[in-house]
């Protein structure tokens, strides 16, 4: 038997248990905790090593369970795969995130649900907030008065075909230029005439937001208690 550890404020304490000790919902909590962690720590190294402890332990989390099974610890495990996604997307971990997102799948996870929600802190936005912003010698956009104005900057990334998207403002751009008409009297940037152009020939590609926009709203219907701002943004 292994003496204990002497430490300075709690006497003799046992030896910390390793996580192969864990149960699945005890390796899922320290795996939020790491996450937590990540995602406060000003230091890029620190965080993706804390990623790194993220990874290995919802691996314990999911290794003893099958989603059939356990379906709802099945998606919160997944709900913690697509965060460390995330995560790593902003760490610029490219294959790590698509890994992520990968795991996230197998336990269940849709391509709706790797689109990263909007922020809490934010207020759900129209489409011209989402989409424009006024610069600052505060000029209006031309579609309100025609004189004077500079084009407005966009704020949303506007996808390439087939790439994923990374949060719900992107979709409801999207899907907001696809009714404009080229010939709108909004006035937008030259890139989202572009992307508007490249779609518009883009069946395909239409055809998949319009599928990703009803998975968002199927999933929505399927939740039980819903937060205020979730409510609002969909």
């Amino acid at each position: 038997m292994e003496e204990p550890i002497k430490t300075a404020f709690f006497g003799n304490v046992p030896h910390a248990s390793p996580i192969g000790s864990l149960s699945p919902e005890q390796a899922l909590e320290l795996a939020n905790i790491y996450l937590e962690n990540s995602s406060k720590t000003v230091d890029p190294s620190i965080a993706l090593v804390l990623c790194h402890d993220t990874d290995m332990t919802l691996y314990q989390a999911k290794r003893h369970i099958k989603p059939s099974k356990n379906p709802k610890l099945a998606k919160r495990i997944a709900t913690t795969y697509i965060s460390l996604g995330h995560m790593l997307t902003d760490l610029n971990q490219a294959k790590g995130a698509q890994a992520s997102f990968r795991r996230a799948k197998k336990l269940g996870a849709t391509e709706s649900d790797l689109v990263r929600s909007i922020d809490t802190g934010r207020t759900v936005e129209s489409l011209q907030e989402i989409f424009y912003s006024i610069d600052e010698s505060n000029e209006v956009p031309s579609h309100i008065f025609a004189e004077n104005i500079r084009p407005p900057t966009a704020r949303v990334k506007l996808p390439d075909p087939d790439m994923r998207l990374d949060n719900t403002p992107q979709l409801v751009c999207c899907l907001a230029l696809l009714k404009m008409a080229p010939s709108s009297d909004v006035r937008l940037e030259p890139i989202a005439l572009k992307w508007m152009e490249t779609i518009e020939k883009d069946k395909d590609e239409q055809e998949r937001l319009h599928s990703l926009a009803k998975d968002v709203v199927k999933a929505f219907k399927k939740e039980g208690i819903k937060d205020a701002k979730v409510v609002a943004e969909v």
